[in-house]
């Protein structure tokens, strides 16, 4: 019989393991997007609906954390797949998993707005939302911007 020639990729992988430990998928409203024609960005917006503003009467809607919550799953499938490709020196799978995990996140927190956070908008609010010609109900979604803005990014 002859001898089976092996391919060593333990550098592959060591590199792969090391760029995977040194990644990050951040998820949110980036600080600069604004899209809106205001003085208010979607990062701000962002942080005032998920905690809150009660000296200006703004409730609390949590959208972040619980809709990254509700995909933590999917998420940790998708991370549990990278840290396997990294294991086999695929940098290509790393990087694919890594984005499904990113993608995961933001379906599941754009799904959650979309189907109204609790408490609903004020009757003053609606009020003032058809004043202006926005017929929507539902909390966080006048002009679909702060929608649009949500995404997540991969750093090193």
């Amino acid at each position: 019989m002859g001898k089976k020639a092996e391919q060593d990729n333990f550098n592959d992988v060591k590199a792969a393991i090391s760029r995977l430990a040194k990644s990050e998928i951040l998820v949110g409203v980036p600080a600069d997007e604004t899209a809106r024609g205001e003085d208010i960005t979607n990062a701000q917006i962002g942080y005032v609906s998920e905690y809150g503003e009660p000296e200006e009467n703004i409730p609390a809607r949590p959208w972040l954390k619980p809709g990254i919550e509700a995909a933590q799953g999917q998420i940790n499938k998708r991370l549990d797949a990278a840290a396997n490709a990294a294991l086999n020196g695929d940098d290509r799978r790393v990087k694919q998993q890594m984005n499904g995990a990113g993608q995961a996140a933001v379906t599941s927190i754009k799904g959650r707005i979309t189907a109204g956070i609790e408490p609903e908008l004020a009757s003053y609010t609606i009020s003032e939302r058809q004043r202006i010609g926005a017929l929507g109900t539902t909390p966080l979604i006048r002009t679909g911007a702060f929608l649009n803005s949500i995404t997540y990014v991969l750093v090193k």
